[in-house]
């Protein structure tokens, strides 16, 4: 696609997620696509493992490519084919989006042949890796979040008062309806050593000038060493971007 209409498209995504955000009369502008569109790149290899990269909130379906992940995982020789889903705002406004993800994208993948799905997901696409792993532990081999969304201040900051996830103690009512705080208590168990996915399965990575960077500390403190990687920055590409090739520069250790 020329640059022109990518940037086009990324101003007209960024603008209508912004207006849903805040007023959900505007959330038809963010058509929720069925199938989900996808841009896949294979590798020369021919690998069993495939990575699913999710958008953030305002993204399109180019930005990993047009930022330089998939090349840079390409020329770190990583062993495992790419697959970008376009799973925008608009899947999770309609609640749609782990059933998108499962029906469109990880099943046939497993028909395909792949033994191994990851995915890795920035800001609102990181939320809804960990939120599709909550509910479908036994698809997901590994989870890559970069500046996950994990919750508002209110949830944030509760559980930062009671001195870090292991210490909290879940209103299971309140979270009834609230996906943030499902997270928070599926992560807890998690981190009890409850279900199929262990944190070793879990890679985090983030800017510490990130607005998101309150919630991802209280993650990071769950996370093994080497698990976790940080440097100065805030929420954005310039920072995602270093923040990948880091991860890539221990590719034998993580991706092996």
């Amino acid at each position: 696609m020329p640059r022109k209409f990518y940037r086009l498209r990324r101003f007209k995504r960024g603008l209508f997620s912004s207006l849903a955000k805040r007023w959900r009369i505007f959330s038809p502008l963010l058509r929720a696509q069925v199938p989900v569109r996808l841009n896949h790149y294979a590798s020369v290899n021919h690998p069993q493992e495939l990575l699913i990269f999710l958008p953030g909130i305002g993204d399109v379906l180019e930005d990993y490519e047009f930022r330089g992940f998939i090349d840079a995982a390409r020329r770190n020789a990583v062993p495992f084919d790419m697959t970008v889903a376009d799973l925008h705002f608009g899947y999770y406004i309609k609640r749609i989006a782990i059933e998108r993800l499962r029906e469109d994208i990880i099943l046939p993948a497993r028909a395909k042949g792949y033994t191994r799905i990851s995915l890795a997901g920035i800001s609102l696409g990181g939320f809804g890796a960990l939120y599709y792993a909550m509910h479908h532990p036994e698809d997901i081999a590994r989870l890559f979040l970069l500046a996950p969304y994990l919750g508002d201040e209110t949830v944030i900051g509760e559980i930062s008062r009671a001195g870090g996830v292991k210490s909290w103690s879940p209103d299971t009512a309140s979270a009834e309806h609230d996906e943030p705080r499902k997270l928070w208590r599926w992560l807890k168990r998690v981190a009890n050593g409850t279900g199929s996915l262990r944190l070793v399965d879990f890679y985090l990575v983030y800017g510490l000038q990130d607005m998101f960077a309150g919630g991802n500390n209280l993650l990071a403190e769950l996370l093994p060493a080497g698990h976790v990687y940080t440097i100065r920055g805030k929420h954005d590409w310039t920072t995602w971007s270093s923040l990948w090739n880091m991860l890539l520069a221990q590719s034998q250790n993580i991706f092996s």
